[in-house]
């Protein structure tokens, strides 16, 4: 199940995110992982993709070995294509996290046309 912190906000959420939801569901299911979404469109400067809807966080530092999260990462970024940057920032580290994203160029383009 993909869950949210409670912290998180989406003042916005773009389609081109809300369909990601399924994909990273099934790959952490397949991991035996629960999926938190740790950042929406909060705490982000206006011109950001967090802030326009277009990118979320995703908790990994409860996966149970460097190992896993970059299978994850992998899965995650074949199954997501080339529209999208997927990465594993901060790793390591207490605010470890998956940062799924519209690719750059194309988020600015679609908030544009909006």
């Amino acid at each position: 199940m993909l869950r949210c912190k409670a912290s998180v906000r989406f003042k916005v959420l773009r389609k081109e995110v809300w369909s990601l939801f399924p994909i990273i569901e099934a790959i952490f299911i397949e991991h035996l992982a629960g999926a938190v979404i740790t950042c929406g469109t909060e705490a982000h400067g206006e011109n950001d993709p967090h802030t326009n809807g277009y990118a979320l966080d995703i908790r990994s530092k409860n996966l149970s070995s460097s190992t896993v999260k970059h299978t994850i990462l992998s899965q995650l970024r074949a199954a997501t294509g080339p529209d999208y940057t997927v990465l594993l920032e901060s790793e390591g580290l207490e605010n470890e996290h998956f940062h799924l994203q519209i690719r750059k160029g194309l988020w600015r383009s679609l908030l544009s046309d909006s």
